[in-house]
């Protein structure tokens, strides 16, 4: 008897050195999720930063982007509108000055002062 009783305490402790072995294990689980946790929100964190910087990039770009839009919309105009100021100055300076010249009503572009 005296060879099963020993063998019941080597049972007994092998037991005990599993169930110390799964404790063990469980609790390094148990670590191992709670790291991954403070992992998986310091990069859920960062993403957040970058998507927010991201969107604020973009909407920098697109308030550039509608100044440009605007100047060169302006610059179009003052181009016209300089355009048509030429235009319209150009014969009636010249209508005017032949008008000064000659002291007889305005003569077209095409012909020069009268006698």
């Amino acid at each position: 008897l005296g060879s099963s009783e020993e063998e019941a305490k080597e049972a007994m402790l092998l037991t005990e050195e599993v169930v110390k072995l799964f404790n063990n294990l469980r609790q390094a689980l148990n670590e191992a999720e709670a790291d991954m946790k403070v992992v998986a929100h310091s990069h859920q964190a960062k993403l957040e930063e970058v998507q927010q910087a991201m969107d604020e990039q973009k909407s920098e770009a697109d308030r550039q982007r509608g100044e440009a839009e605007r100047a060169e919309a302006a610059l179009e105009e003052t181009k016209k509108s300089t355009a048509q100021r030429r235009g319209a100055a150009g014969p009636t300076s010249r209508k005017v000055w032949c008008q000064a010249r000659s002291g007889k009503e305005a003569i077209g572009e095409s012909q020069g002062p009268r006698g």
